[in-house]
C-alpha cells in the first residue's frame, strides 16, 4: 500500500512538521522528540494556569485540536485517512502518529514511506485499548529472552570430529535450549500459534493479509479467494478469518 502511504505523508507530514515547530517556539528549553505544546486553562476569574501538553497519541492530539487550529488539522487529516481505510480507530491513528515521528526525524525520501507498527495486542486485558505500550513485556525482548543462558557453540576439532558430529552435539544442546525457553515463556502466559494450513500458505500472517485486502483495500472475499481455488479455500472461509481478525484488533468490517 505505498501509494496509500505517500498520501499520507503528503497530507500530514507538513502539518506535523508545523506542529513541532509551533512547540519550539512555546517550549524552547523542552528537548522532547514530540511536540510540546502549552495550554492555558483558567482556574479563576483573576488566576491562568500554563501546562505543558505532549502530543504523543492520537486522544493528546484530540485534545490539543481543541486549543490549536494546527493540530485540529493534523487530527482532521489523520481521520480522513484512516476512516478512507475503513481503520477509523483510535490504536490505528496512535500508529499514525508514531510512524510521523518517525518520518519527521528521518526525512524519509520520496520512494521510500516505511511504516512500522509500534504496539502490541492486548488480548488478556479487555479494557486496555490497543496501541504502543507494553511491548517489551509482551514480546519478552531484552527481559524474558535473557533468563535461561544461550548455548556455547564448543569448538570444532577436525581431528577427532567430522562436522556432522559436532553439528549433532550443537544440536542437542539448542534442542534442550528450545524447550526451557518454550516451557518459560508458556508459565508466564503465552499460547502457542496456531499454524495455517500448508496447503494454503505457510505465513502466520495469511489471515491479517485477508484482512488488509478486504477492510483497507475494498476487495471482496470472493476476489480474495479466486487465488486458492485449487486449494479449495471458499469465500465462506475468507469471510470468517477475516471477521475473526477484525474481532482480535477490535475494528468494525466494513
Amino acid at each position: 500500500m505505498r501509494n496509500e502511504l505517500r498520501r499520507l505523508r503528503d497530507a500530514t507530514l507538513p502539518l506535523y512538521q508545523e506542529l513541532q515547530q509551533l512547540g519550539r517556539i512555546m517550549s524552547p528549553l523542552v528537548r522532547s522528540d514530540v511536540p510540546c505544546l502549552e495550554i492555558r486553562e483558567k482556574i479563576s476569574v483573576t488566576t491562568e494556569r500554563i501546562r505543558g501538553h505532549y502530543v504523543e497519541d492520537w486522544p493528546s492530539l484530540s485534545e490539543a485540536a481543541g486549543h490549536f487550529m494546527k493540530a485540529r488539522a493534523l487530527a482532521s487529516e489523520i481521520s480522513r485517512w484512516t476512516d478512507g481505510l475503513n481503520m477509523g480507530t483510535d490504536w490505528f491513528r496512535d500508529a499514525v502518529l508514531v510512524n510521523l515521528l518517525g518520518w519527521y526525524k528521518d526525512q524519509v525520501i520520496e520512494q521510500l514511506v516505511p511504516w512500522g507498527y509500534p504496539g502490541f495486542f492486548s488480548l488478556h486485558n479487555h479494557g486496555h485499548r490497543l496501541g504502543a505500550g507494553d511491548a517489551d513485556r509482551l514480546h519478552g525482548w531484552g527481559n524474558l529472552d535473557h533468563i535461561i543462558p544461550v548455548p556455547v557453540v564448543r569448538p570444532y576439532n577436525p581431528s577427532t570430529q567430522t562436522r556432522k558430529d559436532h553439528r549433532s552435539d550443537l544440536a542437542v544442546d539448542l534442542d534442550r535450549y528450545y524447550a526451557e525457553q518454550e516451557n518459560l515463556f508458556t508459565r508466564v502466559g503465552f499460547l502457542q500459534t496456531v499454524r495455517k494450513r500448508a496447503r494454503t500458505a505457510n505465513s502466520c500472517w495469511l489471515h491479517f493479509d485477508w484482512f488488509i485486502k478486504y477492510q483497507m483495500q475494498g476487495k471482496t472475499a470472493s476476489e480474495i479467494a479466486a487465488p486458492y481455488r485449487r486449494n479449495a479455500v471458499g469465500e465462506d472461509a475468507i469471510y470468517q478469518a477475516v471477521k475473526e481478525v477484525a474481532r482480535l484488533v477490535q475494528i468494525t468490517l466494513r
